[in-house]
């Protein structure tokens, strides 16, 4: 999913680790591979997003739109008490060329050792 005009996100999931692979990127450029000169990364713009987990922050994340500077996994969060969980996240430094596409939500879950 894409997040263009809205600038919050809330998902359920179930397990003990969240992943959420994805990128931050210029509306202009949507079609291209690698966003690398600074007209494209416009000014080596890096989008902010604070993530939260069941209400409380886990992180604030710097997404940078720069291919080189960028990292696939937009958060990452492991060690979670078992169960169901709230992911929310919120973007706080919205610039309208800017889109939020998360493309995976990988969720871990616990497996006992029965050896």
């Amino acid at each position: 999913f894409t997040l263009k005009d809205k600038q919050e996100y809330k998902r359920e999931f179930e397990g003990v680790g969240v992943v959420l692979r994805g990128r931050a990127w210029n509306m202009d450029f949507h079609d291209k591979y690698a966003l690398e000169s600074v007209t494209e990364s416009l000014n080596d713009f890096k989008l902010i997003v604070d993530f939260y987990i069941d209400g409380e922050l886990s992180k604030t994340m710097v997404l940078p739109l720069n291919f080189v500077q960028r990292s696939y996994e937009l958060f990452l969060q492991y060690n979670i008490p078992p169960g169901k969980h709230v992911l929310k996240f919120k973007i706080t430094n919205p610039n309208k060329k800017v889109y939020l596409e998360v493309r995976n939500m990988i969720t871990y879950e616990k497996i006992e050792n029965k050896i």
